[in-house]
């Protein structure tokens, strides 16, 4: 049996100084079976849900478990 690849990316995005300018990224999918998001009083999460995209906001101090990719 082959040994399982192990991965861990971690990123840090600050709040940006004039948001009115921000871009964002596009639309896109997690690689991996687990993404675990901290999410800050920003926002800024999307989710597709019936073909639209929403917003999301996590519950205060709270940890956002993405498990799998349903796209």
């Amino acid at each position: 049996m082959k040994r399982p690849a192990k991965i861990l990316a971690a990123n840090y995005y600050p709040a940006c100084p004039q948001p009115d300018r921000a871009i964002g990224i596009p639309p896109h999918t997690d690689h991996g079976l687990v993404t675990l998001l901290i999410q800050n009083d920003m926002g800024g999460l999307q989710l597709q849900h019936k073909g639209k995209w929403v917003n999301w906001n996590a519950m205060p101090n709270a940890f956002v478990f993405n498990l799998g990719d349903t796209t």
